[in-house]
């Protein structure tokens, strides 16, 4: 029965983002960069909003999401985040360059415009915060997740301050949002079965995601921005703050 689940539901999954792909490449060349970046966003949050249902995911929202352009920092759980996000607003994302070789997660990453950063490269910071600076220009709304990687959620891990250098560039205030997962009781508890840390592959993850007949995602926007004028003073208050709003997951 959950094998059966699992293979319906990712069948409904491909067939959502088939058709919108289609639509989106029928429609792009005919718009201007404002109209496919406005574009975009409509098309994805629409996938969004589909797939979580399709997935068995209960979203609760507590607070306000920010209405572009906007920069949001957020604690990261999983690959899961970014479509929870997706659901709620028009927005991008900063993420590890691995991401962009991943099965069916790296294809849309790159189609929603991810901004990829090669993390052993130190000199990259510069490059995608240049990109991060741009897309705010342009009217975008960018979520940045400064733990660097996703965790089982037993706590917040320290975040990284060198990408938060375009926002400080610009004056650019930052919101901030905690997310957290529940799965039922009688199912394996989330910091197994939703969040993806350690030697996870996202395959056998993923699968196994959909197996689940429902859970529970809870996404905290926090009730203020942060504008700081000190990068590692702005991830310290940042990471005070979501650590203040965050639900342990373990």
């Amino acid at each position: 029965m959950r094998t059966l689940r699992a293979i319906y539901r990712l069948f409904l999954i491909l067939l959502l983002t088939g058709v919108l792909t289609t639509i989106w490449l029928v429609r792009i060349p005919f718009l201007g960069k404002t109209g496919r970046l406005r574009w975009r966003g409509v098309m994805v949050q629409f996938w969004a909003n589909k797939a979580l249902p399709i997935m068995g995911v209960n979203l609760s929202v507590k607070g306000t999401a920010p209405v572009p352009p906007f920069c949001l920092v957020s604690n990261h759980l999983s690959y899961l985040d970014i479509i929870l996000f997706q659901s709620l607003m028009p927005c991008v994302f900063v993420a590890k360059s691995e991401v962009a070789n991943w099965p069916v997660i790296g294809w849309l990453a790159r189609a929603i415009g991810t901004r990829f950063i090669v993390r052993s490269r130190r000199s990259d910071v510069v490059r995608v915060n240049a990109e991060v600076e741009q897309s705010l220009l342009d009217g975008e709304g960018v979520i940045i997740f400064p733990e660097g990687t996703s965790s089982k959620g037993d706590g917040i891990l320290p975040f990284k301050s060198a990408i938060l250098g375009s926002v400080i560039n610009i004056g650019q205030p930052v919101a901030y949002a905690s997310v957290t997962y529940r799965t039922p009781e009688k199912e394996r508890p989330a910091h197994l079965a939703v969040c993806w840390w350690g030697d996870m592959t996202f395959a056998d993850h993923f699968f196994n995601v959909l197996k689940l007949p429902t859970f529970d995602a809870l996404v905290v926007f926090g009730d203020e921005s942060v504008e700081v004028t000190d990068r590692k003073k702005m991830a310290r208050t940042l990471e005070e703050k979501i650590a203040s709003t965050f639900v342990p997951v373990v």
